[in-house]
């Protein structure tokens, strides 16, 4: 850069300096109007691979003042959750690629899937879950990510159920491991052939016998029992928590 070029960009530095410098005594003056506490200054150097101008041309593109932008991106960092954050700075990590990126990604894939629901089966009213209120405000971090991991683990787990039993009736062995799970959920051949129903099977017939004189009191509780040993669907508990494997 040639020395009048940069007497030229020194120039124009200052210029948009004094125009930012505006901006905020301005937006001090209107928060001092309305009532709001005064603002106070920041001063951080920059890391090598940003600079002014490209701030300056990104808030542009936002349609908003430098330091207006930099006060957005600063509260938007201020609000996330931490163990939220190093997560993503996690992934960012392991995919090679910036934080910003995979969080937008991750938003978009959520809008495109939005988007092909509603252009196949019309526009939808279901609630959103990831958005719930108390009176104490939103629910986030790892208080939302236990209610919808335990929401989705039920899903899941029903579906698996599913696709074990179409699998076990057409009759290929399924492996230690699907029969296990099929005899948790006390479902399907794998259940009916395992020890555990073998065993509550005697107990029960044996409750058969024990209640062929049984008084109406009697009847509650054998009822009750067989509630209890009847097959259904049951659900994996998440031991560890997200959020606990992170603090």
């Amino acid at each position: 850069m040639t020395n009048d070029k940069n007497i030229e960009w020194m120039a124009k530095q200052q210029e948009e300096q004094k125009r930012t410098d505006r901006l905020t005594r301005e937006e001090t003056i209107r928060a001092l109007k309305q009532g709001g506490p005064k603002n106070e200054f920041l001063s951080a150097k920059l890391p090598g691979h940003m600079s002014l101008e490209e701030i300056d041309k990104a808030a542009i593109k936002h349609g908003t003042s430098r330091a207006s932008f930099i006060v957005k991106a600063v509260e938007m960092l201020m609000g996330f959750d931490k163990v939220f954050f190093n997560k993503i700075e996690a992934y960012a990590k392991g995919l090679n690629t910036p934080v910003w990126l995979v969080m937008q990604n991750m938003i978009i894939k959520r809008m495109a899937q939005e988007a092909a629901e509603e252009e196949v089966w019309g526009p939808s009213s279901k609630l959103l879950d990831e958005f719930m209120y108390t009176n104490q405000g939103p629910i986030t971090g790892a208080e939302l990510f236990t209610l919808l991991m335990d929401t989705y683990s039920r899903k899941e787990e029903s579906k698996k159920v599913e696709q074990l039993l179409r699998e076990e009736a057409a009759s290929p062995p399924l492996s230690d491991e699907d029969k296990a799970f099929l005899i948790k959920h006390r479902v399907g051949r794998a259940w009916l052939e395992s020890d555990e129903y073998k065993k509550e099977r005697e107990e029960y017939e044996r409750g058969l016998k024990l209640m062929e004189n049984r008084t109406p009191e009697d009847e509650v509780k054998f009822k009750a029992f067989q509630e209890k040993h009847k097959d259904k669907t049951g659900r994996t508990e998440y031991s560890k928590s997200f959020w606990e494997s992170e603090e």
